[in-house]
């Protein structure tokens, strides 16, 4: 498979109390074209500080992160985030919120218009294009912001937990949504999460992260397992996997 994204030692430190305090050492990983890989770790592990190094929001002290061949220097719509606080802006409605985007990227107004509208109703959310964020529930704000980053149609959708706002019955739902649209349309991702179970659903591979500062503690790959269908939250393998999991999250090594 062609290597979408390398990311090569990156470690980052930060000034806190007039001390220096490691948050990442020398991770290392790549993401495929295509893939779905999820970074799991504890919270406060330094998990969002890796997606905004990846995402070209923050530089790293150490190491690089390679995106289609060229080094990450800087924020692009090719890698499109989706942030826990979906930043949607409150003086737009719905579709104007999504038309910002296509419009930021070049896009003439009509098609902009026409690829909103499209990506609302691919949501199931068509009806709310002209209501404003106030005017929304969590998990409607929540799919604006999600039709927004697809409508973009970025090369790497990079995600920082963007289901942490919801109920469970909501955040599954959301899950099986976004995961369908992924494999039809091939979008590579990348998921930071501290749900075990998120992550054994939604990716094809869990990056672990672990220890302070973080590091790579473990992958795991789930190429193998069968499709994710809500029946696979029930089954031994998912329990199996889960069990594993929170063996090396509880391990110091």
């Amino acid at each position: 498979m062609t290597k979408t994204l390398e990311i090569s030692n990156i470690s980052k430190s930060f000034l806190s109390n007039y001390r220096r305090k490691n948050v990442l050492n020398k991770v290392s990983f790549s993401v495929n074209y295509g893939e779905i890989v999820a970074i799991l770790g504890p919270n406060g592990c330094g998990k969002t500080t890796l997606l905004n190094i990846i995402a070209g929001i923050l530089k790293p002290d150490d190491g690089s992160v390679i995106f289609n061949n060229e080094e990450i220097i800087h924020p692009s719509w090719q890698r499109t985030m989706i942030f826990q606080e979906l930043n949607l802006f409150p003086w737009k409605t719905s579709l104007e919120n999504i038309v910002f985007g296509l419009r930021a990227k070049g896009l003439p107004k009509k098609e902009a218009i026409f690829l909103a509208k499209s990506q609302l109703k691919l949501l199931g959310i068509e009806n709310f294009s002209n209501y404003y964020p106030n005017q929304l529930s969590v998990g409607t704000k929540q799919k604006v912001a999600i039709a927004r980053a697809l409508a973009l149609e970025p090369d790497i959708l990079l995600l920082d937990e963007p289901f942490s706002s919801l109920d469970m019955q909501s955040r599954e739902l959301f899950q099986e949504d976004l995961i369908n649209i992924a494999k039809q349309r091939k979008q590579t991702m990348l998921i930071v999460t501290h749900s075990i179970d998120e992550a054994l659903f939604m990716s094809d591979r869990i990056i672990i992260l672990n220890g302070s500062p973080a590091k790579v503690n473990a992958v795991i790959n789930l190429a193998a397992s069968p499709n994710r269908t809500p029946r696979y939250r029930n089954t031994q393998q998912f329990s199996k996997l889960k069990n594993e999991i929170w063996e090396i999250l509880r391990s110091k090594d």
